[in-house]
């Protein structure tokens, strides 16, 4: 699956972003990444932020491991 990695310049000034009842919260993934997935990009609530988003890099999604 492919999803969006934002820098920490990028997840500081994106994550939190709320719009009616749609909010950008990124998750970290097993390298240490911002991730969130590509709808942001198709939700109307996130119109006025979408060029912010579109800069961010296209990363395919690694999963944390589970540690038994």
């Amino acid at each position: 699956m492919i999803v969006l990695k934002a820098n920490k310049s990028q997840h500081n000034k994106l994550n939190g972003y709320s719009k009616n009842n749609s909010l950008i919260s990124f998750i970290k993934d097993c390298n240490g990444n911002y991730v969130i997935g590509l709808n942001v990009l198709d939700d109307p609530n996130f119109i006025e932020i979408k060029e912010k988003l579109t800069d961010l890099q296209r990363i395919k999604f690694e999963p944390i491991k589970e540690q038994l």
